[in-house]
């Protein structure tokens, strides 16, 4: 089994060795699944600092938390900063990947 935040859960402490190698090839491919807010390209300062106030309020509401983790999910709040980094880093390490294994669309 492959954990999508790239920890092992307590049941799978018995995955053999090839399973393991696997599942690092599967997380270096797939990674952790990740979801944001996003706002068009020039979108005022203030406005953004609004949507991620907003957003955050949200993300603490118990309720929501707990349909989020019942669903195997963990809820990570961040700055539309590193937000924008963590989006970044991504596209260069999955075009790495996607050039480096000659990935194509077609």
């Amino acid at each position: 089994m492959v954990d999508g935040d790239q920890q092992r859960a307590a049941r799978t402490l018995e995955i053999d060795v090839v399973a393991d190698q696997l599942a690092a090839l599967l997380l270096v491919l797939v990674g952790d699944a990740a979801g944001g807010l996003l706002a068009p390209a020039g979108t005022p300062a203030p406005v953004v600092g609004t949507l991620s106030k907003a957003l955050r309020g949200a993300l603490v509401d118990p309720e929501f938390q707990k349909i989020v983790t019942s669903q195997g999910a963990k809820i990570v709040s961040s700055s539309p900063e590193e937000f924008a980094r963590f989006l970044k880093a991504e596209s260069e390490r999955l075009s790495t990947v996607i050039r480096e294994a000659n990935i194509h669309s077609d």
